[in-house]
């Protein structure tokens, strides 16, 4: 049993469902027990920095639309064509390992082992480092006897307040694969604006920086040579779960990743760290 911190203690949704909730003078946060989802962060005088779309249930055995859902063992479709999209680490128990506090911050650390299934021997730890910015370490260790292949993606949700206004740099130059038409091709533009559904897989592994309305951050990784922009747009948000026919407005996922050809191979024994940091920017219209 892992002691908490007194900024850190424990509550439950009316659903059931148990989540950290992270009070400290400089900083709040909510991540649940479900899949390690961090749903809320804040920085004292600063926006919210996750959206969490309003039709969420939260019900347990169902993955949270919002947030940072961890995709791992493998992102979008089972490769084997049985388990569930985007893996199986959304809708399990995490274990927590590691509660800390300073004066100017928080960490907390969960940990989760697949025992059966032909990715048994594959475990995560995904630790959270909540200070003035957010950052994000997922550790994946292969305990098996044999080689295993995983994708992975830290399925960030931002708000930003109107999609229509949303600008998003550090694609210029990239190659990219548009998931809605199996294209490849590489990115002219200095920055992306959005206008209609967008689903596409960028490689590289340079900072991004995303500006709207309500929010502006930039986005840098470690170990990652993927990112996955999306935005559903109007047709398939009204086929989405837990989510709001009029939601693609207010959302766009930037998802820090290890998919598509930057999956990874480890060998027995091997692991690998993938690390992104989420920093503040001043809002466009700030003096």
């Amino acid at each position: 049993m892992v002691s908490l911190p007194s900024s850190v203690s424990v509550a439950h949704t009316a659903s059931g469902l148990r989540y950290f909730e992270v009070q400290h003078p400089l900083l709040s946060a909510r991540i649940f027990e479900q899949g390690a989802q961090l749903v809320q962060f804040q920085s004292v005088g600063k926006p919210p920095m996750l959206w969490v779309s309003e039709a969420e249930p939260f019900k347990p055995g169902a993955a949270i639309r919002g947030g940072i859902p961890v995709c791992w063992p493998w992102f979008g479709p089972d490769p084997q064509g049985i388990g569930p999209a985007h893996g199986l680490a959304r809708t399990q128990t995490w274990q927590l390992y590691l509660a800390q506090q300073t004066d100017s911050s928080v960490c907390l650390g969960f940990r989760f082992q697949i025992t059966e299934s032909s990715m048994a021997g594959l475990g995560a730890e995904l630790v959270f480092e909540l200070s003035d910015r957010l950052r994000l370490t997922l550790i994946t260790h292969n305990r098996s006897e044999k080689r295993l292949t995983f994708s992975s993606a830290l399925h960030s949700y931002f708000p930003v307040g109107d999609i229509r206004q949303a600008l998003l740099s550090g694609a210029a130059g990239r190659q990219y694969t548009d998931s809605l038409s199996s294209a490849q091709s590489t990115e002219s533009e200095q920055q992306l604006v959005f206008d209609q559904e967008v689903d596409r897989i960028y490689y590289g592994s340079s900072p991004w920086q995303l500006c709207s309305p309500t929010l502006c951050l930039n986005i840098e990784s470690e170990g990652s040579g993927s990112t996955v922009v999306w935005n559903p747009w109007i047709e398939k948000s009204a086929r989405l779960s837990h989510f709001n026919p009029d939601d693609y407005l207010r959302m766009l996922c930037v998802e820090t990743a290890n998919c598509g050809a930057d999956s990874r191979l480890l060998e027995p024994g091997q692991q690998h760290v993938m690390a992104v940091e989420y920093s503040y920017l001043p809002l466009a219209n700030s003096p």
